[in-house]
């Protein structure tokens, strides 16, 4: 089996609600085959540990990992700047998963990161260079962003699933945690 190097990233203020995000990472560490373990990270807020966490992913690539990332709300939104971070590096993903990424914020071409100014807030474009993306949202703030593949992106194979349960449960979701769990042992047999 390869290696693997697992990250999980929060939203804001993510214990608030229980650390859902949390429990969806014990839950793959429990039924994951060995070499798979997904560190959470971002504390209260994940921007202002993006340059850490495309880091940590160049030097887990430099490593020989196969990289899997990933997040939920504002964590889902660092999953598209972490993704073109990668992509800009020449670095392949896996597996990227978004969940429930916010309605602000964008990763458009000529957009600045976390921008609501922009004609595109909400609006995530993924990135040829993952190989699987699963995007789950719902329709209401603070989540609900929309993802789509990048404009000649032909590679990806990109699933989106629109549910209607809350935002800080979606991590939680019994169905989403099985479709995730069967995601992630199938690109560790890769």
């Amino acid at each position: 089996m390869s290696k693997f190097f697992c990250m999980a990233v929060n939203g804001l203020d993510e214990a608030l609600f229980g650390n859902p995000l949390s429990q969806l990472a014990d839950y793959l560490n429990k039924n994951t085959p060995d070499g798979i373990h997904f560190n959470v990270t971002g504390g209260a807020d994940p921007r202002p540990y993006v340059d850490q966490f495309t880091s940590n992913l160049a030097a887990a690539h430099a490593a020989g990992n196969k990289i899997i990332i990933l997040g939920h709300s504002l964590g889902a939104m660092m999953m598209f700047y972490l993704a073109d971070a990668m992509k800009k590096a020449g670095i392949a993903l896996p597996l990227v998963i978004s969940i429930d990424s916010t309605d602000w914020g964008t990763n458009a071409p000529s957009s600045p990161p976390y921008s609501m100014g922009t004609s595109t807030p909400g609006q995530y474009w993924v990135p040829d260079n993952a190989d699987r993306w699963i995007h789950f949202r719902q329709p209401a703030y603070p989540g609900g962003g929309v993802a789509q593949l990048a404009l000649g992106n032909l590679h990806t194979i990109f699933e989106n699933y629109e549910r209607f349960e809350a935002h800080v449960v979606l991590p939680v979701t019994p169905d989403i945690q099985s479709k995730i769990l069967e995601a992630v042992i199938e690109a560790s047999r890769t």
